[in-house]
């Protein structure tokens, strides 16, 4: 997901209304970052600077929270996954399925933290709508999970 929202920063940086001069140096600063937060700080701070498309100012906005949250979720999975490894055969199945809830809960609250930086989009409603078809497949995905434990 990193090199993607690289080479997605990369295309809203280029195609931008800024000076080349601006550009050049947005784009070495974007190629330059090592870690997926520093590229969302570059992100962040592009968006506040820079007019771009509505759809394409609200679609990094949706990116860098996605990216947020996919490195939440790998986060908290990873732990409780550990957790579930020195059970009983019959118990991992159920504890990896709630490390999932878990995960994906943390998952949802990172997603909904970013949020209200749709209130910088041009088009708030187009960048509100992203954020609610990911937060709907994210609760989908919840509900699939707890059912198969219910069962």
């Amino acid at each position: 997901m990193f090199n993607e929202l690289k080479v997605f920063t990369g295309f809203a940086i280029s195609i931008s209304d800024l000076p080349k001069q601006e550009k050049l140096t947005f784009l070495r600063v974007a190629h330059k970052a090592t870690t997926e937060a520093e590229l969302r700080l570059i992100s962040n701070k592009f968006i506040k600077e820079v007019k771009i498309g509505n759809i394409l100012k609200a679609a990094v906005i949706i990116a860098t929270a996605v990216l947020a949250g996919r490195e939440i979720y790998d986060m908290y999975f990873s732990k409780a996954a550990k957790k579930c490894k020195d059970m009983k055969v019959l118990d991992k199945p159920s504890c990896v399925k709630k490390a999932k809830i878990e995960a994906l809960t943390q998952k949802y609250r990172a997603l909904m933290r970013e949020a209200p930086k749709c209130s910088k989009a041009h088009d708030v409603q187009k960048c509100k709508e992203g954020f609610s078809k990911e937060v709907e497949k994210i609760r989908d995905e919840i509900l699939k999970i707890r059912t198969s434990i219910a069962r």
